[in-house]
């Protein structure tokens, strides 16, 4: 996340103590001195006696500043990615259901939609392709312009496509954050993975039921800065491997196993969303919601 960081130290050796503590800082920190503490800098970082508010350098312990910038600007939102280790494997179904599912909890939820090769939630509710994307929010007012309403209660934020100019998902994220209580990210599988999960508060990662699906989902798990939420996803007939057998494969247990449910793909052709709080599967997916908030 790029990041302006005014540095007020007027004496000379305590400054570039404090510019020493910034040495391991992200390549796209801009980092800069002043005398006064200015007005348009994300972060304010205040020397020894000098007046204001800010974060206070302590040169005693000059390996604590960097941490202490990443809490202040730590999104309080909880964002959470839905992702899997290959495409097809029900991502956009599941980030819609639990966004409705966070909505349904009276969190000012938004669904960020990361697709930009498929544009995958615009296409599964039917939206036309002249639909306001996330390419438009340039800042936070902006999302109330560009953010669609879902009959779940929840808006998206639409992908646009890959042809179009915009700005990186991380400063989308930035922004989606200071909006809403609850960001749910459709993140697939060749999306920008690497650059989303390390900002999220946790991620789900969707596992296929089979020896390879375990696999693959343990590969991609290990580069994960933390544990997913691994959840087992049967798209159709297949596959009867117990699920004790495949955790052994992974390495981690299962969340839960969302069942096939044909009623679901009938709600996906009409463009729709299956709330039906009777369903196992709406269950489901309702219990990792109250998962992720224990």
């Amino acid at each position: 996340m790029s990041l302006n960081v005014a540095l007020v130290c007027p004496d000379p050796q305590i400054r570039q103590k404090a510019a020493r503590a910034f040495d391991r800082a992200p390549q796209d920190w801009d980092i800069d001195f002043y005398s006064a503490p200015p007005l348009d800098a994300d972060v304010v970082v205040l020397g020894p006696g000098v007046e204001g508010a800010g974060i206070r350098f302590d040169p005693e312990h000059p390996d604590r500043l960097l941490e202490d910038v990443r809490k202040t600007t730590r999104p309080s939102a909880s964002l959470v990615a839905v992702t899997s280790a290959s495409r097809g494997l029900g991502v956009t179904s599941v980030a819609l259901h639990l966004a409705a599912a966070a909505a349904t909890g009276a969190e000012r939820t938004l669904l960020v939609d990361l697709d930009r090769t498929w544009r995958g939630v615009a296409a599964r509710l039917g939206f036309p392709h002249t639909s306001k994307t996330w390419a438009h929010a340039t800042d936070p007012d902006a999302f109330s312009l560009v953010a669609s309403p879902v009959a779940g209660g929840f808006h998206a934020l639409l992908a646009p496509s890959v042809e179009t100019e915009a700005p990186a998902a991380r400063d989308v994220l930035r922004l989606a954050t200071q909006r809403s209580r609850c960001v749910i990210i459709d993140l697939p599988a060749d999306g920008p993975v690497e650059e989303v999960v390390p900002l999220c508060s946790s991620a789900i990662l969707l596992v296929a039921p089979s020896w390879e699906g375990a696999e693959r989902a343990r590969s991609v798990a290990s580069t994960f800065p933390s544990p997913p939420v691994f959840v087992a996803n049967r798209l159709g007939a297949g596959s009867d491997i117990p699920l004790r057998d495949l955790e052994a494969k992974l390495g981690a247990p299962f969340a839960c196993e969302l069942p096939y449910t044909p009623s679901l793909r009938d709600s996906e052709d009409d463009g729709r969303l299956m709330v039906r709080p009777s369903s196992r599967w709406c269950r489901r997916v309702a219990g990792i919601y109250s998962r992720l908030l224990a």
